[in-house]
């Protein structure tokens, strides 16, 4: 059944949710609550899992039905736990640091304390069975061996991500190679405003396709033009209907309705006589942790840029990183960007700018706006204050084999 109006969850923090519980979800569609609270043992972390529930507002208009997509708990963890670093720590890939070979997917872990994987030219059937900087990838003829093999290159057919160099991702590169489901490595934020590229649906939502694909756009934003294709723009201004938003109003608009959205206004063309002409992309309102105020799913092109110039960054240092934890931000803090910082602490700002970006409508914090909200910064997994936390832990385990700089 779908409601034409809806409630947003309660977000909140607690002082106990029971033993070790740190996170606690309502298991439940609509959401009615999801709750944190943080560790009180200093060498545990909370532990939510790869897959855990969360919130979509657009599926809060869902009581029952017949499909599973309009779920927000199907196949998800709806409880996190305070856990030891080492209780979670198992199926490691090349890279990560390790005291028993147990620990590493491969089976091994080598004299200087980290996991290995295979060598070039050795066969494979997955990637992450390969040493960093080698991806799984078959030769070009019949049979199609499997062997690991050094990252492909800009222009070179790929089946993923992670066979392409680590700024690249696999991609349509037009409308034509979308429409046959052929895939290229092309260079991250490259294309200029007005490029037109392919376009590939990753998960059917206007905001996660978006820029999925923009990866390829400077601007980091792609939008969509047809089933296979899109164009890199740069967002002019946002609208709600709170009115005109802008970094310094943080995007609001009323989640409490399907029929309001967010509008992301870009240059649609100029008239000869130099009149920009206006089109938007549309994108739901989200809830939040604001009381009755939601908020748009992402900020506007500052705040973007921002965020891109910080991935650009780890992006540099994740050479050291497994080609399948380039995306791991706790990896990049073991073998990657952290491995440049001896006090992990300096790397708060860049971390704030990373989990603000991605949980924007949520980390939103009504009476002090230049953080974000404590409760989601003190409970979530993959906030600063976890990160940071898990890291130092890690470098006291793994202090005797510690590669800082």
């Amino acid at each position: 059944m779908v409601e034409s109006a809806k409630s947003c969850p309660q977000i909140q923090c607690d002082d106990y949710l029971g033993q070790d519980v740190c996170f606690l979800h309502s298991a439940s569609n609509p959401v009615t609550f999801v709750r944190f609270t943080q560790c009180e043992d200093q060498n545990k972390v909370c532990y939510m899992g790869e897959n855990y529930a969360w919130l979509d507002a657009q599926k809060q208009f869902y009581n029952s039905g017949t499909k599973i997509q309009n779920s927000q708990i199907y196949m998800k963890n709806t409880q996190g736990r305070c856990m030891n670093v080492n209780d979670f720590r198992n199926e490691l890939l090349p890279g990560r640091n390790c005291s028993y070979d147990t620990q590493c997917l491969s089976g091994t872990c080598n004299s200087a304390g980290v996991c290995s994987g295979k060598a070039i030219n050795e066969p494979c059937a997955e990637n992450s069975e390969c040493e960093i900087n080698l991806a799984c990838i078959p030769s070009k003829t019949f049979p199609w061996q499997t062997i690991c093999r050094k990252y492909l290159y800009e222009g070179d057919s790929c089946e993923n991500d992670y066979q392409c160099g680590i700024n690249m991702i696999c991609t349509p590169p037009n409308s034509t190679a979308s429409f046959n489901d052929a895939n290229v490595c092309m260079k991250k934020y490259d294309l200029v405003d007005g490029s037109v590229t392919g376009y590939k649906i990753y998960k059917s939502d206007v905001y996660s396709d978006s820029l999925r694909n923009g990866l390829k756009c400077r601007s980091g934003i792609c939008r969509m033009r047809t089933a296979t294709e899109c164009q890199c723009f740069s967002i002019v201004n946002v609208t709600t209907d709170y009115g005109l938003q802008s970094d310094s109003t943080f995007y609001k608009c009323t989640a409490m309705s399907q029929y309001n959205h967010c509008q992301y206004y870009y240059v649609h063309d100029e008239d000869n006589d130099g009149v920009q002409n206006l089109g938007y992309l549309r994108m739901n309102c989200q809830c939040s942790m604001d009381g009755s105020v939601g908020y748009c799913p992402m900020p506007g092109q500052s705040k973007l840029i921002e965020y891109i110039s910080i991935m650009k960054i780890l992006d540099t240092y994740a050479v050291s990183c497994h080609s399948l934890d380039r995306y791991n931000l706790e990896a990049q803090m073991e073998c990657g960007i952290g491995k440049q910082y001896s006090n992990i602490e300096n790397l708060r700002d860049e971390l704030e700018i990373i989990f603000r970006f991605e949980y924007w409508p949520y980390a939103q914090y009504q009476s002090q706006r230049s953080i974000i909200h404590p409760c989601l910064n003190k409970g979530h997994s993959e906030s600063p204050i976890n990160i940071i936390r898990q890291t130092n832990i890690l470098r006291k385990l793994y202090s005797s084999s510690s590669n800082i700089q």
